[in-house]
């Protein structure tokens, strides 16, 4: 499995509010529906909003996994592989 960060900007519509909980259930269906897994999820200041680490199969089902949660749930995000430092330094 490969470790992803998920730097996602929450817009007008798509906000922490009072629905934040529903929609975080609503995305980790679809993150488990592609065959993947939340690790973490931070709520962040500055020019992210959100930042999540997530684990899934391959680039193709975290491709899939983020334009789902872009078409259920509006967010946008940049995706970017990210590979443990120890497993770097070997």
């Amino acid at each position: 499995m490969a470790l992803y960060v998920r730097l996602v900007k929450f817009t007008e519509q798509h906000s922490l509010g009072e629905d934040a909980k529903q929609r975080l259930e609503k995305a980790k269906a679809i993150i488990k529906e592609c065959g993947a897994t939340l690790r973490q999820a931070y709520v962040t200041l500055g020019r992210y909003d959100l930042v999540s680490i997530i684990e899934a199969p391959n680039d193709k089902a975290m491709a899939k996994l983020s334009a789902e949660l872009f078409d259920e749930l509006g967010l946008k995000a940049e995706t970017l592989p990210a590979i443990p430092l120890e497993e770097y330094l070997k």
